[in-house]
């Protein structure tokens, strides 16, 4: 089955909506893959596993954790174990406030930390391929973001309120 896509503007905002999809979709507009190289990146700038973005914490601006492990509970203890867990990812996101891009793609995840929302410096956020039911109206805290990508998520409610420098937007009805 072919991707149908209808791009329209909502509240002055291009939103593309896509209607009918048999594969992962991302954006041609203004996504690019996060774990592409720049020439001119701060050593630690990038970061592809929470360890690695706890060590580099003030300097990470590129966080991608694409289908990561790292988001998966590992604790014996935990009834979650083996389950999508934002535990971990939380205490992260708390030390690293100069994430500019973030991807937690194609993690089954049903719920995002608070601590997303407090990233003053996001830019781009790509939650595509995941389990997300609604989204937090925290999300109008994030003054500064322009993409965001919700594709995959399938019933997803966008909330009423967006934050008012949204370029595009992602996502499945």
């Amino acid at each position: 089955t072919e991707t149908m896509l209808q791009a329209s503007t909502v509240r002055g905002l291009r939103l593309t909506n896509v209607l009918r999809s048999t594969q992962f979709f991302i954006s041609p507009l203004h996504f690019r893959k996060l774990s592409s190289d720049a020439p001119d990146e701060e050593e630690g700038s990038r970061a592809h596993s929470l360890a690695e973005a706890a060590r580099n914490a003030g300097k990470v601006k590129v966080l991608d954790l694409t289908q990561s492990s790292d988001l998966t509970c590992m604790n014996l203890m935990c009834e979650k174990v083996g389950d999508p867990c934002i535990c971990r990812l939380s205490r992260v996101l708390e030390r690293t406030p100069n994430v500019q891009e973030l991807s937690l793609a194609k993690n089954r995840l049903s719920q995002l930390p608070d601590a997303v929302w407090t990233l003053k410096e996001l830019r781009s956020l790509n939650l595509s391929g995941n389990s997300l039911q609604d989204l937090s109206p925290q999300i109008a805290l994030l003054t500064k973001l322009r993409h965001l990508n919700l594709a995959g998520n399938s019933g997803l409610q966008l909330p009423p309120t967006l934050p008012e420098c949204l370029e595009d937007i992602v996502w499945e009805e």
